[in-house]
């Protein structure tokens, strides 16, 4: 069974409409993700070992159709490439269509069905069944629904529900699997699991709760001696598992708690032609055999290679002289320094030993976010004519000279996607860049992610730093975010690490982000989904940064119409930042939003004087899932105007 972007589902030789998205594929839908198709089968996204064979046309003719590369993006998640997904084509007779019939594989989850008439449960693991028929009536056989309920755990595996340990709390009855299941009204408790055999009865109340301490129902109360842990089930890699001890916990299979994809962007940033960054893109990492031998001459104490050196070593693997006479002994040596210092530990890229010692670098094994985005920061502030990256300087709203530094209207961007694992139960929790890879596929025969490209346009405003220092060090702003703090850490007590606490001027940014997009989109003519911010936000004084950038990149849906670029204008941007302020002042909610704001409010009382009303914004436009906002930062409380940096 498979689906495909506007292709098809493949089901027992019949092939029906799949209506699916490539970039679906990539988010929300991609590997270990639930889906619905047409015919109503429910279904999970097959790994990435399986997406380009095992097709009705064989192997694809031509793999390299669906590479994509982002240079910066390749070295920040460890892999050589990037693919796109396929998308299916019907071959046509008399005609040669390449890569023809290529489909997503997936398979049939939950495998637990139930039938309406009878109420028994069964299971079907035959995956190429499009439909399953209860056998229990002659020969009227009524269809057969699959279950909603399902069990998972936080390491992201996924099973049946276990009806027959449910019912008999134990995994020891020789009872045969006759069980039915019947509904009684809505919700869990009048749910009823029942055994034919034993005549055992149990309703599925409690089934879904969670513990504050991370524990759950499933695994205190399943047993009535012991307790119930995962069994490390992951279907979507066919008959995977792993060794896992974490609780298990119910779930339904259409809950937005199931699936959460881990995505990377980037914006791609364009090389300079001839200078050391196409050293460090073309000839240095693709070679990196040869560096043992650099490492070597520097544990001797050889801190410094010169271009010989360095154009020896290369030539013995094969790099041509001509390649080489490129590039002046300058842009060599730059391009070397520029890599050993990624090679100690001091940027960039770095070794395993150095990831262990780096305290720069996240739990997810990468390097912290404010270093990955800040030559993206850099670039931004320029002015480029560069097609991948055009930007232009409209200029600062004479208004908010005082506050904004830099303007710039970005004409176009390229933001490449990719996905790099997923969570499931909660967003808090961190994925490794290895632990991610693993749940994407069986075999790591392979060493690529599924990705995709859009083109976009936006506008980056950057603040003044001066006028944000003077802001932080208020007392009353240090007050407002300490009890911010207190509110994250209170919410999250007992319940595991709690999330990364932020600077006053990432919570003003990050609102001032909010209030932006929620009145752009009356000005320009996009919709609020298709409005994104991404913040380049800092306090270390390496790569200190205080900007933002709303932008657009949805080119398969709105696309990029000019609308928002066109909002950089001096005039335009100027009332469209004085209407968001002045909007910002009154939320509907008020006073309630303003003032309980300052116990704490929203996902994990991560926010303060935020809320639906007000501030919010669909969580595929923020980058912080609607987390650590507060508009009296921005505008100032009812008590205090000076809290805001406006």
């Amino acid at each position: 069974m498979s689906f495909n972007h506007y292709g098809q589902q493949r089901a027992e030789g019949v092939f029906v409409d799949a209506m699916m998205r490539r970039a679906q594929l990539v988010s929300p839908f991609g590997v270990g993700a639930m889906s619905v198709t047409v015919e109503g089968t429910s279904v999970l996204t097959r790994g990435l070992d399986k997406w380009f064979e095992g097709n009705p046309g064989g192997e694809p003719d031509d793999s390299t159709e669906f590479t994509i590369h982002d240079w910066r993006l390749e070295q920040r998640l460890g892999v050589s490439e990037f693919r796109l997904p396929p998308d299916y084509r019907r071959p046509q007779k008399g005609h040669n269509v390449p890569n023809s019939k290529l489909s997503i594989p997936v398979a049939r989850f939950p495998t637990f069905h139930h039938c309406p008439a009878c109420k028994r449960l069964n299971r079907s693991s035959d995956a190429r069944r499009g439909s399953v028929y209860c056998q229990e009536h002659g020969n009227s056989k009524p269809l057969m629904a699959q279950v909603p309920f399902v069990a998972f755990c936080e390491n992201g595996h996924l099973n049946d529900f276990p009806f027959y340990e449910w019912v008999h709390k134990s995994t020891k009855s020789e009872c045969p699997e006759a069980l039915r299941l019947t509904s009684r009204g809505t919700g869990l408790d009048k749910q009823i699991v029942s055994c034919d055999a034993c005549g055992k009865k149990r309703t599925l109340s409690n089934a879904t709760r969670m513990y504050d301490d991370g524990s759950t129902y499933l695994q205190k109360f399943l047993f009535s001696d012991g307790v119930f842990s995962c069994n490390g089930a992951m279907p979507w890699l066919g008959g995977h598992k792993e060794e896992c001890e974490a609780p298990p916990r119910g779930g339904l299979r259409g809950g937005g708690n199931l699936y959460f994809p881990v995505v990377e962007s980037s914006i791609f940033l364009p090389e300079k032609t001839g200078g050391f960054q196409e050293i460090l893109k073309d000839i240095i990492l693709p070679n990196l055999n040869i560096i043992a031998n650099f490492e070597m001459a520097i544990s001797l104490g050889r801190e410094h290679l010169g271009y010989e050196d360095i154009a020896h070593s290369l030539k013995k693997v094969g790099v041509l002289e001509s390649t080489l006479c490129r590039y002046s002994p300058e842009d060599w040596e730059r391009a070397y320094e520029e890599f050993s210092r990624e090679r100690r530990g001091d940027d960039g890229v770095k070794t395993d030993e150095n990831r262990a010692r780096d305290t720069t670098m996240d739990p997810a094994g990468l390097v912290d976010l404010e270093r990955w985005r800040y030559p993206e920061y850099l670039r931004l502030r320029e002015v480029s004519s560069d097609p991948s990256l055009r930007t232009r300087d409209p200029g600062v709203p004479h208004q908010f000279a005082e506050k904004l530094c830099r303007v710039r209207a970005v004409d176009s961007l390229t933001e490449t996607r990719v996905l790099r694992g997923f969570l499931r139960g909660s967003t808090n929790a961190e994925l490794s860049l290895e632990r991610g890879k693993s749940m994407l596929r069986a075999e790591r025969s392979e060493d690529w992610l599924p990705g995709y490209v859009v083109q976009g346009e936006g506008v980056f405003l950057e603040f003044d730093l001066s006028a944000l220092v003077e802001w932080e060090e208020r007392s009353s702003v240090r007050s407002r975010i300490a009890a911010m703090e207190r509110n994250i850490l209170n919410a999250h007590d007992g319940r595991g690490v709690p999330p990364p606490l932020q600077s006053p001027r990432f919570v003003m940014i990050h609102t001032f982000a909010h209030l932006l997009i929620n009145q752009l989109v009356f000005e320009c003519g996009y919709s609020t989904a298709s409005l994104r911010e991404r913040l380049y936000v800092s306090s270390e004084k390496e790569n200190e940064m205080a900007g933002v950038l709303v932008y657009t990149a949805a080119g398969d849906s709105d696309g990029t119409l000019g609308g928002l670029v066109g909002m950089s204008k001096r005039d335009r941007l100027g009332d469209a930042i004085e209407s968001a302020l002045s909007d910002a002042n009154w939320c509907s909610v008020d006073p309630v939003c303003m003032e309980s704001g300052s116990a704490g409010q929203g996902p994990g009382s991560c926010n303060m004087a935020a809320c639906h009303s007000c501030a919010l914004v669909p969580e595929t436009s923020c980058e912080e899932f609607n987390r650590y906002l507060d508009r009296a930062l921005v505008v100032g409380s009812f008590h205090d105007a000076d809290l805001g940096f406006f």
